[in-house]
């Protein structure tokens, strides 16, 4: 659905297992106890995936979301603590434009967004858990209800706006811009539904397009619907994709592996 990009590898895939291995329950993360520091919660239970005739029933456990898409702000603050090498193709001089500090940062491949999640103790969110956090249980279209209103979402805008711009626009849990303003990278390969965590498309050492969520400021409303998957190559970057992270709620972990969605 996306094309061209920078096909450059910020890391190699065999460095991203310590990054999803959270997913796969079988490591440390978040303790039970207070909602991480501008995130949000979203319950345990279960929820309707896709629309249509693919739609479907997913059960999730507890998992936290950013409550806003990740800014240059932020992503300023990992380069200059890691010495990330791979910057955003549109920063000049080793920092973004001074006036889009507040902006979810654009331009980040699957690589680099999920290596940021990690330096942020963090981790990409699978397509069921961007899904669930966008739509709630109750199957709506757009992060709101089902009557889409451009007054609620960036969406056929111009640019990027502010990260949190849309008070209206917030989703059931209280999660901004995840109706617009940049597609947002899942850990997800592009399968067919219905969605499975366990049948391979949340491998991270495999070859493939990955799942896009949320719609940007460049496309038409029915893009942006909850629902909707877009896709992009792991190496692509794009003026109108960006990143959210997901951090599990698990007080422990067994050496087995546990899914994190699966078929209802």
């Amino acid at each position: 659905m996306l094309s061209g990009g920078e096909h450059t590898v910020a890391i190699k895939p065999t460095a991203l297992i310590e990054i999803f291995i959270i997913s796969l329950g079988l490591s440390a993360c978040a303790e039970r106890g207070a909602i991480p520091q501008e995130m949000v919660l979203i319950p345990r239970g279960e929820f309707v995936m896709g629309e249509h005739r693919e739609a479907h029933k997913i059960y999730l456990g507890d998992f936290y979301i950013d409550r806003y898409e990740v800014t240059n702000a932020k992503y300023k603050e990992f380069i200059e603590a890691t010495g990330y090498s791979h910057i955003p193709t549109h920063w000049e001089s080793g920092t973004h434009p001074p006036d889009q500090a507040d902006h979810p940062v654009v331009n980040v491949n699957w690589y680099d967004a999920a290596a940021y999640c990690k330096w942020a103790g963090r981790r990409l969110p699978t397509e069921a858990e961007w899904e669930k956090a966008a739509r709630g249980s109750d199957g709506r279209e757009y992060a709101w209800g089902n009557t889409f209103d451009k007054d609620r979402a960036n969406v056929r805008g111009s640019a990027t706006a502010p990260v949190g711009s849309f008070e209206n626009g917030k989703s059931p849990y209280g999660v901004y811009d995840m109706t617009g303003n940049v597609w947002e990278w899942t850990s997800t390969l592009l399968r067919a539904y219905p969605y499975d965590a366990r049948d391979g498309r949340e491998d991270i050492e495999a070859e493939g397009y990955r799942v896009l969520r949320g719609g940007a400021f460049t496309v038409t409303r029915h893009l942006t619907r909850a629902a909707r998957r877009g896709d992009g190559y792991p190496t692509e970057k794009d003026g109108s994709i960006g990143v959210r992270c997901v951090r599990s709620r698990m007080a422990t972990y067994s050496s087995g592996t546990s899914s994190p969605g699966r078929a209802g």
